[in-house]
């Protein structure tokens, strides 16, 4: 694993930190956000340095919030709307359901990131610590987001509570997901057939893939030469198609193009492997599977919940600099 790299089960359980409600998040493991550009704002008036609107000093002059206001609302103004509306939202039904957030919630939000990564084998208190700092420095969460966003989750799992089922066949992929077969691969995504067929051209040329998934790649994991996984074959986290193809494609065979939600790729195998088999006993295995079983469910649940919820509030937006992020997000 790459220094700071986040273990693919924890990206996955940590799918509801940063939904793909929020603009700018995504929960596809393929797919890099855009961030627009900043644009230079009108300096407005100077505040003095008492003044609870200054931002920042330089020497004696004063930066204030109405320096920065346009810029940052073109930068994130979506996502922090949709996390404002988001709240609002959910604050309202749980006060609707007599649902009252306690600190023990807060708590349990937390203990649940820990516990997923004390689970992964690789990582020590240390480096789960550096995992968890990485994670929030890349998503922007500060001790305010941070914050939000555990009260967020707390407020989603109590409202999906009545509606979590764990079957048998829940508890099958919760078993394959945890000791079934894993492949690392090297990706390249792009946003036409063409563009993949070039590509994997110049591999087969003599290329090598690293270099060209570096160069073409749209996919985030370009910087790291395309290189993806280890993940799980069972995982519906990645697209099917690129599971399909991975499970029977032969270690340095370049795949022909496969068809995605809204791209297309190609991958190589790098290596396939085989977690060891759980050395625990069976009700300790089964009270794991059934605890992996519930919080996959949960996780999907609350994302259907916090998409449904945005759904039903659209925003009348009067300010310029914040009708530029909605536009540009798509909403």
């Amino acid at each position: 694993m790459y220094p700071n790299q986040i273990p693919p089960r924890f990206a996955r359980f940590l799918i509801l930190l940063c939904s793909a409600v929020f603009t700018g998040c995504s929960a596809s493991p393929f797919e890099a956000p855009d961030r627009p550009h900043l644009r230079q704002s009108t300096p407005g008036p100077a505040t003095t340095a008492s003044n609870p609107q200054t931002l920042a000093l330089v020497g004696s002059e004063t930066i204030s919030a109405e320096h920065l206001l346009p810029a940052l609302l073109e930068l994130a103004g979506d996502r922090a709307l949709a996390e404002y509306l988001l709240d609002r939202q959910l604050t309202a039904r749980c006060a609707e359901q007599g649902i009252n957030i306690t600190r023990g919630d807060l708590t349990a939000e937390r203990r649940l990131l820990t516990t997923a990564l004390r689970d992964d084998a690789s990582t020590d208190p240390d480096q789960a610590a550096r995992l968890l700092a990485a994670l929030r420095d890349r998503r922007g969460l500060g001790p305010a987001r941070f914050d939000a966003l555990l009260l967020r989750n707390a407020m989603l799992r109590r409202l999906v509570a009545p509606d979590i089922v764990t079957t048998p066949a829940m508890l099958a992929q919760a078993r394959e997901l945890r000791f079934g077969l894993r492949v690392t691969l090297r990706v390249i995504t792009t946003a036409s057939l063409a563009e993949a067929v070039n590509a994997r051209t110049l591999i087969l040329q003599g290329e090598p893939f690293a270099d060209v998934a570096a160069r073409f790649s749209t996919d985030i994991s370009a910087q790291r030469g395309g290189l993806v996984g280890p993940l799980s074959l069972a995982d519906p986290a990645y697209p099917q198609a690129l599971r399909d193809a991975a499970r029977t494609l032969e270690p340095g065979i370049v795949s022909g193009s496969i068809v995605l939600e809204d791209s297309f790729a190609i991958i190589t195998l790098v290596e396939r492997t085989t977690p060891p088999a759980p050395g625990m006993p069976t009700p300790q295995l089964d009270k794991m599977l059934q605890r992996d079983a519930r919080l996959r469910q949960e996780r999907l649940l609350m994302d259907r919940l916090a998409r449904a919820l945005l759904a039903e509030v659209r925003p009348d937006v009067m300010d310029a600099s914040l009708r530029f992020s909605r536009e540009a997000a798509g909403n």
